[in-house]
């Protein structure tokens, strides 16, 4: 009797390991599943030029996660992420099209707009103590009203050939523009991982009382966390700027909700604390390759909002499971 007790105990414990991995590493079971289904419905998908191609669509949005990773690690949110990007595109192109200065000084402005911007929003929310999705969200209509102002509304096209280079150039096989994705991606993973600064701003999603009381400076790390996504936002507008050769008023639009979804399909938590850099970089890419199987099978615009929108929820479902298992 005693020995049937041990042995269904010893299963059961088996079977709780076996959900728990999982559970734990359903980000990355997303992702091969996601790869072999794109693989079966097209044989163009694994193709050189269409990976490449998936790279570098993904790298502006790439880069504009990676800041959202670290608001989120806090427990806040940044709704401005898309128009802030927006607004630095159009403030290269202005200043490098229109005003005729050199493209080094309008990728400067644009990179300074974006801290400000940032600066801006962690403000209000770390020091006036105002709700980060208010704060953000009437940052969101400023950044695109300033879009417009300074494009009057239409696009602008950038011929400067420095910032199209970015676009066209190579290195080491792989496009430069996908560069930039990579190395924002290795700065953020040796943040997270290797510094005391990734330890706390996690620390402080989980548990911000707790580090107050420690000594810390709260205020000061939250408000850096918004500069930080402030700055890659610029970043990834000048990225798009180099890439489409224009700038728009309308770039950016519904970035935020994308690296949202990219954030917590990447196994984050949105009250905090809990995040990693390699998995939201996996996040980013299953969100790219249902973009891109869709366009490659021909399936309509307007159904693939429907089939992204139904595949983002049942990702973000099982890792709301999954935070649940570990809490």
């Amino acid at each position: 009797m005693s020995t049937n007790t041990n042995m269904a105990g010893g299963s059961r414990n088996n079977s709780k390991k076996v959900i728990s991995w999982l559970l734990k590493n359903n980000t990355y079971l997303v992702f091969i599943g996601m790869i072999t289904v794109c693989c079966i419905l097209s044989s163009n998908f694994y193709t050189m030029q269409n990976i490449t191609n998936l790279l570098k669509q993904n790298t502006i949005i790439g880069v504009i996660t990676m800041g959202m990773l670290l608001v989120i690690l806090t427990g806040d949110i940044d709704l401005s992420v898309g128009s802030i990007c927006g607004a630095a595109n159009v403030i290269v192109s202005v200043i490098a099209t229109r005003q005729k200065m050199p493209i080094e000084s309008a990728v400067f402005m644009a990179l300074a707009l974006g801290v400000a911007m940032g600066a801006a929003n962690g403000f209000f929310i770390v020091f006036k103590k105002l709700p980060a999705f208010i704060v953000t969200l009437a940052m969101m209509t400023v950044g695109r009203g300033f879009a417009y102002i300074w494009s009057k509304g239409a696009p602008i096209s950038v011929t400067a050939e420095g910032i199209k280079a970015i676009s066209t150039g190579y290195f080491l096989w792989l496009p430069i523009l996908v560069w930039f994705l990579i190395i924002v991606f290795l700065v953020i993973f040796f943040l997270l991982r290797f510094t005391s600064y990734g330890r706390i701003i996690k620390a402080i999603g989980s548990n911000a009382e707790a580090v107050r009381l420690a000594g810390l400076r709260v205020n000061t790390y939250r408000f850096s966390v918004y500069m930080i996504a402030g700055f890659l936002c610029a970043l990834a507008g000048v990225l798009g700027c180099a890439r489409t050769g224009v700038g728009s008023p309308l770039f950016g639009e519904g970035f935020e909700l994308d690296a949202i979804a990219m954030v917590v399909i990447g196994g984050a938590n949105l009250n905090g604390g809990k995040g990693d850099a390699v998995k939201t970089l996996v996040g980013i890419f299953i969100i790219g390759m249902i973009s891109n199987i869709m366009n490659l099978i021909n399936v309509s615009a307007y159904l693939q909002q429907v089939i992204k929108g139904l595949i983002v929820l049942a990702a973000i479902y099982l890792q709301g499971s999954n935070n649940k298992k570990t809490a």
